[in-house]
């Protein structure tokens, strides 16, 4: 990753990687859909070829995060929390 986000970017002890989910590539197992959120704070022309690279879509155009999350993955996501929030304490009380 150092030489693709350069060293300036990685160069902190105790490297914390937060990221997105993609909806692309299409098909993909979810680990092979994650982007890191700190490709959207480089350099716009950086941005869009890292972008294209990991979504493996050359032609995309709109580059806004909120077009390309995979919001279904997120909403399964709050919906298991949700549903261990109510059930578990529901479980003990029982």
């Amino acid at each position: 990753m150092a030489e693709i986000l350069g060293e300036e970017l990685i160069k902190d002890k105790g490297l914390n990687v937060t990221f997105i989910i993609s909806k692309f590539p299409i098909d993909e197992s979810i680990s092979d859909r994650v982007i890191p959120v700190i490709v959207f704070q480089t350099e716009p022309t950086l941005m869009r070829s890292l972008i294209k690279k990991w979504c493996k879509n050359l032609s995309m155009t709109d580059f806004d995060m909120r077009t390309f999350i995979d919001w279904d993955y997120y909403k399964e996501r709050v919906g298991s929390s949700i549903l261990k929030i109510v059930t578990i304490p529901a479980a003990l009380q029982g």
